[in-house]
């Protein structure tokens, strides 16, 4: 008897399409995952680390209110900029510090057609040089005025308004 081959690899390469779709997928996740987590700057936990252990019978000090950013576990992330602007600096007063606008413009992920500029996304979220910040008052009417600086300029055309990807992180 004959042994059996296979007339497919077993462990194929992904296509380039396939590994753009697994990128999106990864990125759109490790922004939520981002969006739903309590952000503590590196001065916060120095700070703490170095602040005095309570007299024995104190009460603990109180805890974050709710652990995350956004202080909502059900966050989504909105990837046109009139979406982002509404759903997450206007409702949460958080805004994405760090976006490497010159090389990958703010948008829908769908839109962004270059694996390498997906995985820069990654590694920037991955190392916290991109990130989700708070911000006052006055940084969110500065945003209102002109969100350019965080989010890019408007693009010409019309923003596509993916209802689908609208609803997933």
């Amino acid at each position: 008897m004959q042994s059996s081959m296979h007339k497919f690899p077993v462990n194929p390469r992904q296509s380039y399409s396939e590994r753009m779709i697994a990128a999106r997928a990864q990125l759109r996740q490790l922004v939520k995952t981002k969006l739903c987590e309590y952000h503590r700057s590196a001065a916060a936990i120095a700070a703490a680390i170095a602040r005095p252990a309570p007299p024995p019978l104190t009460l603990p000090r109180a805890l974050p209110p709710t652990g995350e950013i956004t202080g909502d576990i059900h966050a989504q992330m909105r990837w046109t900029r009139r979406a982002y602007m509404k759903d997450i600096v206007g409702r949460y007063r958080v805004r994405i510090e760090g976006w490497p606008l010159a090389e990958v413009p703010f948008k829908n992920l769908s839109d962004v057609t270059n694996l390498p500029k997906l995985e820069t996304l990654s590694r920037g979220w991955l190392a916290g040089t991109i990130y989700f910040r708070q911000i006052t008052d006055a940084e969110f009417r500065q945003m209102l005025e002109d969100p350019t600086p965080w989010v890019g300029p408007e693009d010409g055309a019309t923003e596509h308004e993916h209802d689908a990807e609208e609803g997933a992180a």
